[in-house]
């Protein structure tokens, strides 16, 4: 109920009025309309002078008030999360690193240099993630910040089609590099800024499974795209002067993808500002200064050196097999089955899909079998997958494998981290995690040029039998002794 004082002359009349709209199928916006609406009559009756015009909203109609409010916000903040995520997700399908891998190699790029490119790119979005996680620390990033780093990333993905046209492969490398550092960045501030609304809200925790129909989709058309207009061929053709091959396309549409995504995670940064000074010298100094103290008591835990060197190989195995999985199908089945793009799209689809389904299996193992079993169990998944490339070269197989080494990756991950769980309190688990992924990157500097040069040198068949071996002989065995070693400790 809403009160108003009347002043005509020296007298003073109070009259109640009585709202005769509905707050609680409104929203905010249309109250807040019906209000002024009111406002605005009051002003424009006959009355000689209005001394005071107060609406006072009872307790009720605030509360509907501010509940509606606050659904308007949610609604809409969920649009802005599903937006950026719907044209991340496109963009990322469409540029699939296996696609420019191929790319590569059709304007003259060796297996060394495309091991050492996509090595680089892996290495930089690692430090780049470190050092966005240790500066979120001390301040947040601006909007404006957001908005140059995808703008950058769009005019990355450009400058690799004209790179491509003009066969300037080191270009080409340089570029990817950066896109990899800006692409760290961008999901490295969206991950930390965004994570608790993530975990405490049901529908922005579904957006995992929206990702993979949309990638899914994304390659097909990506594949399609770049098998029907090849390089050599033209999409379109405006005379003799202007004419735009298939790759042009879809870099130009990846970018124009990434631009959008980062507007709509622009807005989704609050503008407020929190600083601790300092500056990233000393950020970096602070954190490898705290990484140097971790180490030596991490790697006394028998249970924690277990876990680095079962991460430290698994993801060196995966890495080096990504880099040239993709290159290994278009070059054997590119006349075969779906074609040659698209014979990479269909795999990498059945891969991403199986992630879905892989930690389900992972936990239902777990509690039947014991931490080191399931990890042995799942680095042997794991193994398959390269040793299938090796021994049996053909589409359906290869299928089954990629299945196989997905949930097998999920496998060693989930015993990984039960690991950890068990073998340290809180407050070092923390510790592990901050000084893993700095770890990790010592064995990249010289096991991923390595991995390049084996492929130049001898082959992609016989890499793959040697990443599934390093797996099956040096890794395996070594569980197998510390199990007896330790016995229950690790159980």
């Amino acid at each position: 109920m809403s009160i108003i004082e009347i002043g005509i002359g020296n007298q003073i009349k109070k009259k109640e009025i009585k709202p005769t709209f509905n707050t609680e199928k409104m929203l905010p916006s249309k109250v807040e309309n019906v209000i002024s609406k009111k406002e605005k009559k009051i002003k424009e009756n006959n009355i000689p002078t209005i001394k005071n015009i107060l609406f006072t909203k009872s307790a009720e109609e605030t509360k509907i008030l501010e509940k509606l409010k606050k659904r308007d916000i949610e609604q809409t903040n969920y649009q802005k999360h599903l937006g950026k995520e719907i044209f991340e997700k496109l963009g990322s399908g469409l540029v699939n690193q296996q696609f420019i891998n191929v790319i590569l190699s059709q304007i003259g790029a060796s297996y060394f240099i495309i091991g050492i490119m996509n090595g680089l790119k892996d290495l930089f979005s690692i430090f780049m993630g470190l050092l966005v996680q240790e500066y979120l620390k001390v301040r947040n990033f601006k909007p404006w910040e957001i908005n140059l780093a995808g703008i950058l990333l769009g005019l990355s993905y450009l400058s690799v089609a004209f790179a491509i046209f003009w066969n300037s492969i080191y270009t080409i490398g340089f570029l990817l590099v950066g896109i990899g550092i800006l692409t760290a960045y961008l999901g490295q501030t969206y991950s930390n800024t965004f994570l608790k609304d993530i975990k405490e809200k049901p529908r922005l925790g579904k957006f995992p499974q929206y990702g993979v129909i949309i990638i899914g989709i994304s390659l097909l058309i990506g594949s399609y795209i770049l098998d029907n207009y090849p390089i050599s061929e033209n999409l379109f053709k405006f005379g003799d002067i202007f004419k735009v091959p298939g790759y042009v396309l879809l870099l130009s549409l990846a970018a124009i993808c990434f631009t959008i995504s980062s507007q709509f995670m622009k807005v989704l940064i609050k503008p407020e500002r929190f600083e601790i000074k300092t500056s990233i010298g000393q950020i970096v100094k602070d954190y490898l200064k705290e990484v140097f103290i971790n180490i030596p008591f991490l790697i006394k835990n028998k249970i924690v050196l277990i876990a680095l060197i079962a991460s430290i190989t698994t993801g060196l195995v995966q890495t080096i097999g990504n880099i040239y999985y993709g290159l290994y199908i278009y070059k054997i089945f590119k006349y075969m089955a779906f074609g040659g793009f698209i014979n990479i799209a269909m795999i990498f689809i059945i891969s991403i899909f199986s992630s879905l389904m892989s930690t389900t299996i992972a936990r239902l193992l777990s509690k039947k079998y014991g931490n080191l079993p399931l990890l042995t169990f799942g680095t042997l998944m794991v193994a398959t997958q390269p040793l299938t490339y090796y021994l049996s070269p053909n589409l359906l197989a290869i299928s089954m494998a990629t299945i196989i080494g997905i949930i097998g990756a999920s496998i060693t991950g989930l015993a990984i981290g039960l690991l950890i769980t068990h073998a340290l309190e809180s407050e070092n688990r923390t510790k592990y995690y901050n000084t893993f992924s700095l770890i990790l990157t010592l064995p990249y500097l010289f096991f991923v040029p390595l991995g390049a040069y084996f492929a130049q040198a001898f082959g992609l068949r016989l890499l793959f039998l040697v990443l599934s071996l390093s797996l099956l002989v040096l890794v395996t065995p070594m569980y197998f002794i510390l199990q007896i070693k330790l016995g229950n400790k690790i159980a």
